[in-house]
């Protein structure tokens, strides 16, 4: 049985944080926190940034058929976005509502994702869609030293086994 390249969890990543690198970083020029870059730890004069963490890849169990020779069902995804803003030297106390405002720009309900083969090798055309179903968490949290804002998401695609 050959896998199919929706159901690799890789590339489910790597689309995310493609995605999350053209709009984000790029685009809008925000400091982006890929997984263990110390932004908090003081040894960078970073002040402000967003850290991405794919909470929750789900796994339905019912797989009816999704074509002629594959089958299949819709996985949903979790997306974490902490927005962070170190006090020191915060010139806007609202700075965490601003990075929120920027990552909802590109992660409301209803936004989509390409999902592609980058394990393949063949990102061009995209696979298919992972549509942002939901916002799970939209809210402000506690922090001492650091001004964070969560803004979590849930990703749905349709996720393919071959037959």
């Amino acid at each position: 049985m050959v896998q199919h390249v929706t159901s690799m969890i890789r590339n489910v990543k790597g689309s995310i944080e493609k995605s999350v690198y053209d709009n984000l970083k790029t685009t809008e020029s925000i400091n982006i926190d890929f997984e263990a870059f110390p932004f908090e730890s003081g040894a960078t004069s970073i002040m402000e940034w967003i850290q991405l963490r794919i909470m929750d890849v789900g796994d339905p169990s019912w797989k009816p058929r999704a074509g002629s020779s594959s089958r299949g069902n819709m996985a949903p995804v979790m997306v974490s976005f902490n927005c962070f803003v170190n006090k020191e030297n915060v010139v806007l106390a609202n700075g965490h509502y601003r990075l929120r405002d920027v990552v909802n720009k590109y992660y409301h309900s209803g936004a989509s994702i390409p999902l592609r083969d980058y394990i393949g090798g063949t990102t061009q055309p995209w696979t298919c869609l992972m549509r942002v179903r939901d916002i799970i968490t939209d809210s402000p949290i506690p922090n001492e030293d650091l001004n964070q804002y969560n803004y979590t998401i849930s990703l749905e695609y349709l996720r393919e086994w071959e037959d």
